[in-house]
């Protein structure tokens, strides 16, 4: 593994967190290098758990994605913005979480990530 992120999310997500800090391990090579990410220092607010909770059914969440991949604002899309960027700093494609996020966003708001998604859907039902 060239580069990783371990990350806890407050309140105990296996992902960055928009409701609190997020205890990190950066993987590179063989060093680990160990920080904290605020998300509300990146520009996006902290929020409660209420405010990003799934749906409860599959097709509630379907359409919670589908939301978030046609631009609609809010907390959701601010919680898969960040874990977007942290999976483009790990990929190379963004040097740091804020620019991953300014990459991911623009991704969502040109359509192309809600093309991927029915590209794949196409191709698998």
């Amino acid at each position: 593994c060239e580069r990783a992120l371990v990350v806890h999310g407050e309140p105990g997500l296996d992902e960055l967190s928009t409701l609190g800090p997020t205890a990190v391990a950066e993987v590179i090579g063989g060093s680990v290098r160990p920080y904290v990410v605020d998300a509300a220092a990146l520009g996006l607010p902290r929020v409660a758990a209420e405010q990003v909770r799934g749906g409860d059914s599959p097709a509630a969440n379907a359409a919670i994605t589908r939301s978030i991949l046609q631009g609609e604002p809010g907390p959701r899309r601010d919680l898969v913005l960040l874990n977007a960027a942290a999976a483009l700093v790990v990929a190379g494609r963004a040097g740091d979480l804020r620019e991953g996020i300014a990459l991911a966003a623009a991704t969502i708001d040109r359509g192309a990530a809600l093309a991927k998604l029915e590209a794949f859907i196409a191709r698998t039902v």
